[in-house]
């Protein structure tokens, strides 16, 4: 699937309103075997699928800790499962954009006769990212939260 800017939309404005640019999403296919398009392909959906799966794996782990009891919730260990599907996520984030935006830079070069004329999509890599920051987030209040707790078992 590629995003190819450009295009003429095929449906017409009210009158006073102008169409200033359009882009569609447009999938390609070879017409015969091609394991570099197979590859690059490949390559647009693989690295972000394998970072939500991962970061969500971390999260299950944190959280199968977590339902054991509060001093599992607050502890070191649960405050490090927390700490990496934010690093996995954002780091994940930014290297899925890097090869996508490649991949499909290199698709559009090799399936259209006009060139590369693809649109980066935006949509990804802010969300990753804001997602990766919510887990660094909250694994900071867990971990203040066992700091506040072993103090308050030292005053007791």
């Amino acid at each position: 699937m590629l995003s190819i800017a450009g295009v003429t939309p095929p449906v017409a404005p009210v009158p006073g309103v102008e169409i200033v640019s359009a882009a569609a999403d447009v999938p390609l296919r070879p017409g015969g075997p091609s394991p570099a398009a197979a590859l690059l392909h490949l390559l647009q959906w693989a690295p972000p699928t394998a970072t939500g799966l991962l970061s969500l794996y971390t999260v299950v782990r944190a959280l199968r800790r977590a339902r054991s009891g509060d001093r599992a919730l607050f502890s070191a260990v649960t405050a490090g499962h927390l700490r990496r599907p934010g690093w996995i996520l954002i780091t994940g984030s930014l290297v899925s954009a890097a090869l996508g935006t490649t991949a499909q830079a290199i698709l559009s070069g090799m399936l259209l006769t006009t060139g590369p004329a693809f649109v980066p999509r935006p949509d990804a890599p802010p969300a990753g990212l804001v997602a990766g920051l919510c887990a660094l987030g909250v694994s900071e209040i867990v971990r203040r939260g066992v700091v506040l707790l072993d103090e308050v078992e030292a005053t007791i």
